[in-house]
């Protein structure tokens, strides 16, 4: 599957951006509006169960969670095995 997406928060963090005026608002609000993740969720959520929905968010938190502290871990690790 290909499913084009827009980041509308920044780069490094959860925060909006939208003070630096690099894209239209009207660019954010169009993207936001076809979020194809919004999309699926509103979807999944017709069709299953919502414990089922919370299970599945809940698992996406916890790999990201995850992935990310492999990642931190993994750069602190670097850092301390070049010097």
């Amino acid at each position: 599957m290909i499913a084009e997406t827009f980041r509308y928060r920044e780069h490094c963090g959860p925060n909006n951006d939208d003070e630096l005026n690099y894209r239209s608002s009207w660019h954010i609000s169009h993207w936001k509006d076809h979020d194809i993740l919004v999309m699926l969720e509103s979807k999944i959520s017709k069709e299953a169960p919502k414990e089922e929905l919370l299970k599945i968010r809940n698992d996406i938190k916890a790999f990201v969670s995850d992935v990310f502290l492999k990642s931190k871990n993994k750069r602190l690790s670097s850092m301390y095995d070049s010097h």
